[in-house]
């Protein structure tokens, strides 16, 4: 019929304007998902570096206060000198014990960020466009797989799994 003529054009430009946007929906998650590790990742590392600092500031307290005890067991210090250092101390020991357990949650959150990111994309990829899993989004989705995996390799000596690269 002559009212029909437009109708095959105008379904193939829907259908090709709706697997564009399936398509940019698709990096959009993937982008966000990168986004995430790459936080984590470098959230990781901050704590890694700052916990180092504090060991290094514990041993620093921890000579001190050797030698200020031993100069008031000599009768060059006075009480007072051995209870600061005493407190420095303690302070530099409780400052360790708050950067190990932030370095902890940033290894956790860098876990919980890594694996499931993948499975959090194919399970929202497949309710939202169970049809979108087109070529270029296999070939994302598997360039992504293959990219964490080798991003995750155990610690010498400790079992848990961190990332060894930052997210690209």
């Amino acid at each position: 019929p002559f009212y029909s003529g437009g109708k095959k054009r105008s379904t193939i430009s829907k259908n090709s304007n709706l697997t564009t946007r399936k398509r940019l929906l698709f990096d959009d998650v993937v982008r966000t998902n990168e986004t995430n590790v790459a936080s984590a990742w470098s959230s990781l590392q901050s704590s890694e570096s700052f916990l180092s600092s504090v060991k290094v500031q514990v041993r620093a307290s921890q000579i001190a206060y050797e030698g200020v005890t031993a100069e008031y067991e000599r009768g060059s210090r006075n009480t007072l000198d051995v209870i600061q250092s005493n407190a420095f101390l303690l302070s530099a020991e409780i400052s360790l014990a708050n950067s190990e357990k932030n370095y902890l949650m940033a290894q956790y959150n860098l876990l919980k960020a890594v694996p499931s990111s993948a499975a959090r994309l194919l399970t929202r990829l497949l309710t939202n466009f169970p049809y979108a899993l087109t070529e270029h989004a296999l070939e994302v989705l598997l360039r992504n797989l293959t990219m964490l995996a080798h991003r995750c390799t155990p610690t010498a000596g400790s079992g848990r799994a961190v990332t060894s690269a930052v997210a690209t």
